[in-house]
């Protein structure tokens, strides 16, 4: 990975908590990264991938929020990006976002995508989580601590 392309992963936690399927969203999450980071490299777009977790709009769920600084995504590729074998990259699947959006409804949530999101560039992929979104056996709480006044002044 080039440093001129990714200078640092930045991480930033609000307070609030969710149900969920800890493994489906972990690979969520970690494809939406992945994604990202990928947009970011293969346009040489130098800048922060950020990574959010936050209590959703009126506390009744969480927001995952992964904003890369990439191109953006084009209107055309926006409509088809969550279908299966979609993609625009010379390697891969197709099926990185198509998970994530089928872990979304699986949790009666949704991925909400802002492109471009900041100068005309950018992308920023939200996924939202109700609260109680899950009660299987693999359901676990997802606790989000409060920052630290530390981490707050970084």
């Amino acid at each position: 990975m080039s440093a001129e392309v990714l200078r640092r992963v930045e991480v930033q936690i609000a307070s609030k908590w969710a149900r969920c399927d800890a493994d489906l969203v972990h690979r969520a999450i970690v494809n939406l990264v992945r994604n990202g980071l990928e947009a970011m490299l293969e346009h040489g777009a130098a800048g922060v991938l950020v990574a959010r977790a936050a209590p959703a709009d009126g506390g009744e769920g969480i927001v995952f929020e992964v904003e890369d600084a990439g191109p953006g995504i084009p209107d055309g590729i926006r409509a088809r990006m969550f279908n299966p074998f979609f993609t625009t990259r010379k390697s891969g699947t197709g099926l990185g976002l198509a998970i994530v959006h089928r872990i979304a409804e699986a949790h009666g949530g949704r991925v909400e995508v802002v492109s471009p999101c900041r100068d005309g560039r950018g992308t920023l992929v939200r996924l939202v989580l109700p609260r109680g979104a899950t009660d299987g056996p693999d359901a676990v709480e997802i606790v989000v601590p409060p920052r630290t006044r530390r981490e707050r002044a970084a």
